[in-house]
């Protein structure tokens, strides 16, 4: 009986350290093994790459590869970010060569949902949103002005589960 007591201990013991979690507030993403969280405060960019690299080891602004990461991004949003107006900073920015976006860790954006005349530059636009009134489709957005009357916007963060 003791073996196979130490047999059930040994299992679950190796469970518990295989098994994915987020932090408190997190939102896990099975297919990427990421979780996410919103910052509901409004940020320019920059701000928002700040304090969500500051949250936890890995963290930086969400990044999305494919559709279905795209919409669960969304309904976190909905869930969780209700009060914002205008929309929520990503990390898909095109600052270091005019109409290519890459994400925060280099690569190159692949996936997109851009709104139908995005991204467009138009007021020396360089970061990358998803634009609440808009059906949360991708605009781009100047990183460090005031938008839609507003100073900055909330944000999406992205780590790896713990």
């Amino acid at each position: 009986m003791k073996t196979l007591s130490l047999v059930i201990s040994l299992v679950c013991v190796g469970v518990s350290f295989s098994a994915q979690y987020c932090p408190r507030g997190w939102s896990y993403y099975p297919p990427t093994g990421s979780c996410f969280t919103t910052l509901n405060k409004h940020l320019y960019w920059d701000e928002a790459r700040r304090e969500c690299a500051s949250l936890a080891w890995g963290s930086s602004l969400a990044s999305v590869s494919t559709r279905e990461e795209n919409n669960f991004v969304i309904n976190l949003i909905k869930r969780h970010g209700a009060n914002e107006k205008v929309g929520f900073w990503m990390g898909a920015n095109d600052l270091r060569r005019e109409g290519v976006y890459v994400w925060l860790d280099g690569y190159k954006v692949t996936f997109t949902a851009w709104a139908s005349t995005e991204p467009n530059n138009y007021y020396n636009e360089d970061c990358a949103f998803w634009r609440k009134p808009m059906g949360y489709k991708w605009y781009d957005g100047n990183c460090e002005k005031y938008w839609m009357g507003q100073r900055g916007m909330s944000a999406v963060c992205k780590m790896p589960a713990l």
